[in-house]
């Protein structure tokens, strides 16, 4: 796994682009789980 480091500014980026898809798969009625996953990982990661 290769890690990379980020902003809180680029984190918020991740964060925001990650949400907008996630509500772009609800409003298809597609499976959105694994975004949420992904996205409340880097949320913990910002509140750290």
């Amino acid at each position: 796994m290769k890690k990379i480091k980020l902003g809180n500014y680029e984190l918020k980026l991740i964060i925001h682009s990650l949400n907008e898809l996630r509500n772009s798969l609800i409003s298809q009625n597609k499976d959105y789980e694994i975004v949420d996953e992904v996205l409340m990982k880097y949320i913990n990661v910002l509140n750290k």
